[in-house]
């Protein structure tokens, strides 16, 4: 499946064509099969009344023969009617073929495109009100093409078979027939566009509930442990109390609505029955034809009376799937626009360059020559909407192969923010990085993937087994020794060996069956297990008690051959770093070691004081 383009006023035929656009060659020769059945079966069914009228005119006119006559007749009517029920059958198993092969393929196109979006877009937006977008996004497409080939179309068809059939028997009786047709859609319309503003509040209420308990869930322990369930209750019953308003608003205006639309058809109905009547009682036209025209009467407004139900979903469904459609339009995250190629680069041997000195800044006394893995120049960073306040303003630093440096600095310096542009994980930033001695946006996703590991302070882990977690997302098949091997590098090979079920113990979902410091060399192992060039690590022991924050640590100081930069929240795990890069209010304020740092009156030494005297004081 394809996935195509689109503009937020996308009309519901325009959807239904991209839809027909997106399928593969196989459901268009099914859907093709299906509307030959679809104007067979039309045809057919109207000219049923047709078989009837001149059955009853051939009995009034030769009452002698009416046995023989009923036999034939019926006899036509019911092979009729079977033709027809068998080619609805088979109408409807083709498109019940390509519906469900659509919304499989839509509901992976989906699911991929929200896995390559940029990640501000999820990270900002409600993960409940996303969630359930694509769910009735995806409902929505489905049922726009159904309702296309198993509703609208044949009724359609079924309405403009009767309408012709009718005209080649009496113009001036399908004339005043015809009349019902643009009325009723007078009506539709009119329904149509005055129920679109409460539609779209109707889906925004149910994307704010959505919203709410999906965020809700996981926090659960929280909620208990403040006794806040009736807090939040109340805040969902507010948004439910809201979206009940706005459907029952709807519903009262449907029922006008209905009433409006019956009495239209019994009008034109009781007008065509009284100008066939007439007509006969001047000798124009039979008996039979009055029979005749009543059931092709019949045969438009039912259609018609379902053309005002499915308009209605029409209209439901492509606003729902003008959202989908929306969102694959978004563009695709820049990190992925890069076409995958070997993992190649050029790796230079320079001197490291020192850090431009400024107010506060001590350089550091190692400028040994390295093969330079980082390389940031003079980069700068603004999160949108944040009133032009820089998070990283004017950062210089490089690192050398094999080198351990810490990022360290006040909360809101900007640490993490740097690490995540490394990662291409954060775009929007000014000035100029390297990696391996490459520009950074010539990397793609897949490549950074094989040579950059990325720990955070916030673990992931999805129910599955401990060893699918640490495999998860390598394209390479992998043996379980080099698992173990990444496993007792991250330094939880034993505790993993400990558990009932080993590599093959099920891990619940987050990761809740774990303690912190378990889950957190878990995923440190995941990231070993791709043997990267470099390691970013992101605050991995800042949520951990200290007995696990020292076995993630031994971890950690034990890799030997890995260029790292770790960000650190407890100064302490920093001490067996090769240098220290320390930045405030976005600035590189001063680099050294631990010893230089800690001995100095910086911006080190003094959050080394103040961490200290939370411990004493926690």
């Amino acid at each position: 499946m394809r996935k195509s383009r689109g503009s937020p006023d996308i009309s519901a035929a325009r959807l239904a064509l991209r839809a027909l656009h997106q399928l593969h060659a196989r459901q268009r020769v099914f859907l093709a099969l299906a509307a030959v059945a679809m104007l067979t079966s039309a045809f057919l069914t109207a000219i049923v009344p047709v078989v009837l009228g001149q059955l009853v005119n051939k009995v009034v006119a030769q009452p002698h023969v009416i046995h023989r006559a009923l036999l034939t007749g019926l006899i036509t009517v019911a092979a009729v009617l079977l033709i027809t029920q068998l080619l609805q059958v088979i109408r409807r198993q083709l498109v019940e073929a390509v519906s469900t092969a659509f919304e499989r393929d839509t509901r992976e196109l989906a699911y991929k495109h929200v896995l390559h979006q940029d990640l501000s877009y999820v990270q900002q937006g409600k993960i409940g009100g996303i969630y359930g977008r694509i769910n009735r996004g995806i409902e929505g497409s489905t049922r726009l093409l159904k309702l296309s080939f198993m509703d609208f179309l044949p009724t359609g068809a079924l309405a403009l078979a009767a309408v012709a059939i009718s005209f080649s028997r009496n113009v001036s009786v399908a004339l005043v027939m015809a009349c019902v047709i643009p009325t009723g859609l007078l009506l539709v319309q009119w329904q149509i566009r005055s129920q679109a503003g409460i539609r779209v509040k109707v889906r925004n209420h149910k994307e704010e509930i959505d919203g709410q308990v999906v965020e809700l869930l996981p926090a659960l322990e929280t909620v208990r442990a403040y006794n806040a369930q009736d807090y939040f209750s109340a805040r969902v019953a507010t948004s439910a109390g809201e979206l009940r308003g706005a459907e029952m608003r709807h519903h009262r205006a449907m029922a006008w609505f209905d009433a409006a639309k019956y009495a239209n058809e019994a009008l034109w109905y009781v007008l065509v029955l009284s100008f066939a009547i007439g007509l006969v009682t001047v000798g124009k036209m039979g008996p039979g034809e009055v029979l005749a025209y009543a059931l092709l009467f019949n045969n438009i407004i039912a259609p018609l009376r379902d053309l005002h139900r499915m308009l209605d979903e029409v209209s439901e469904s492509a606003q729902q799937a003008r959202d989908l459609a929306n969102l694959l339009d978004r563009p695709q995250d820049v990190s992925f626009s890069v076409s995958n190629r070997p993992a190649r680069a050029v790796v230079r041997e320079t001197a490291r360059e020192p850090v431009p000195v400024g107010a506060g800044m001590r350089a550091s006394n190692a400028g040994a020559f390295r093969d330079e893995v980082v390389r940031v120049s003079n980069v700068m960073f603004s999160y949108p909407g944040s009133d032009g306040g820089r998070v990283l303003d004017g950062v210089s630093l490089s690192v050398g192969s094999g080198e351990r440096v810490g990022l360290a600095g006040p909360s809101g310096c900007g640490k993490s923010t740097l690490l995540k542009i490394i990662d291409r994980l954060q775009h929007g930033y000014v000035g100029d990085i390297e990696l391996f001695g490459m520009p950074l946006s010539s990397y793609s996703r897949a490549e950074l993937a094989r040579r950059v590991g990325y720990v955070s302070q916030r673990y992931f882990l999805y129910r599955g087994t401990i060893y699918d977690n640490i495999v998860f997302g390598l394209e390479d098949e992998v043996i379980p020794a080099q698992v173990e091997d990444a496993a007792r590098r991250a330094n939880v090979h034993d505790v993993i060996k400990n558990l009932s079920d080993g590599y093959q113990t099920l891990v619940h979902e987050r990761g809740d069956s774990l303690s912190g410091g378990q889950a957190q060399r878990i995923c440190l192992a995941r990231a070993l297990l791709r043997r990267p060039d470099l390691l970013l690590l992101d605050e991995p022991t800042s949520a951990l008690d200290n007995e696990s924050q020292r076995a993630v640590q031994r971890a950690i100081e034990e890799l030997d051959g890995i260029t790292i930069i770790e960000v650190a929240h407890r100064l302490d795990t920093l001490r067996s770093a090769d240098r220290i890069c320390v930045l405030e209010d976005g600035r590189l304020a001063e680099q050294g070691t631990y010893d230089e740092l800690a001995s100095s009156d910086g911006v080190f030494a003094r959050l080394l004081r103040s961490s200290h005297d939370e411990d004493l004081h926690g």
